[in-house]
């Protein structure tokens, strides 16, 4: 059923008396002040559900919330009434629970909507389902027919539950597989919140990824693991796909279950590279300026390794551009 409708203190008459076999339709003298659907009015001790308003001529629902259906005289009032249907019914629009594709169009603010298939709950602001994780309001991951691949190799990558899933089986070392989509001019801010799926060993590595298309140099901004040394947020320079040219920084992070949100932000100064725990509170582990070995014209998530014969992964639960 369509959203309910609610208006003030609207009343009229019956331009035409009706009887219990009028059927779906009446007449009424105005409709000024009334909603133009899906509200509820009271002819006598009748409740209906007006569903449809064109000029004076109504489609109702007759006998509404098991009231009777009765003879009303022509000039009798039409009231629009709040009722407990109306409110069940309001309370049943404004926070309900389907799969991601049946959510309802948007338009109504102030609704919510839990799919059962992702973990992201929406709130209709009027304008567009805003994705909410955890509490906050987060940059869902875009579709993976929204993004380019760059040396995809043997990657993978769905949007299973709503998130952006990238998986490398790879048999041979020293790439580095992104998908991409055109940068921002800065200043921007690019955002995303990932958790890594690694077995423990050396040299497998995922995250962000700032890359100019023309002559493939790129910044990783990358999760980390080395059996030596653990976990840890590394920045790299590659001067291709398969080209390291040097590690930039370097800082040790919690395992390999943790959350991590990746940002790198160009301040139409320099380029600078952060991480945080929260989301909310970050630490800058380099900066450069905004042109130094390359400039910019995508941004991303890739999966990298130096090692052959391996399988691993990361789920992207927030992308933000800003």
């Amino acid at each position: 059923m369509a959203v309910e409708s609610f208006a003030n203190a609207a009343q009229t008459t019956l331009g035409a008396a009706i009887t219990t076999t009028n059927g779906t339709s009446i007449t009424v003298t105005s409709s000024t002040g009334f909603p133009s659907a899906n509200f509820r009015i009271q002819i006598d001790s009748e409740l209906m559900l007006v569903t449809n308003v064109s000029g004076t001529t109504w489609t109702v629902t007759r006998g509404a919330e098991s009231t009777t259906a009765a003879t009303h005289s022509n000039g009798a009032g039409v009231l629009h009434v709040l009722t407990a249907g109306a409110i069940k019914q309001f309370r049943s629009d404004t926070i309900s629970s389907d799969t991601y594709a049946n959510i309802p169009a948007v338009g109504t603010a102030g609704r919510i909507y839990f799919p059962t298939d992702e973990n992201y709950t929406y709130f209709d602001d009027g304008v567009t389902w805003q994705p909410y994780l955890e509490g906050r309001r987060v940059g869902k991951p875009p579709l993976v027919s929204n993004l380019t691949w760059n040396n995809q190799g043997n990657t993978t990558a769905d949007n299973t539950g709503g998130v952006l899933w990238l998986q490398l089986s790879e048999n041979s070392a020293g790439n580095i597989r992104s998908l991409l989509k055109s940068s921002a001019t800065p200043p921007y801010k690019f955002t995303i919140k990932h958790r890594v799926l690694f077995p423990p060993a050396n040299n497998m590595h995922g995250g962000l990824i700032i890359r100019d298309g023309s002559s493939g140099k790129c910044n990783i901004l990358a999760k980390y693991h080395d059996t030596a040394s653990g976990w840890q947020i590394n920045l790299y320079q590659f001067s291709s796909n398969t080209a390291f040219n040097a590690t930039l920084s370097s800082q040790g992070v919690g395992g390999i279950n943790d959350y991590q949100w990746l940002r790198v932000r160009n301040d139409n100064t320099n380029r600078n590279y952060e991480y945080s725990a929260d989301g909310q509170h970050w630490l800058t582990i380099y900066s450069e300026a905004k042109t130094t070995f390359f400039t910019e014209n995508q941004y991303g998530v890739y999966l990298g390794t130096a090692i052959t014969a391996t399988t691993f992964g990361q789920s992207i639960l927030e992308w933000l551009e800003n």
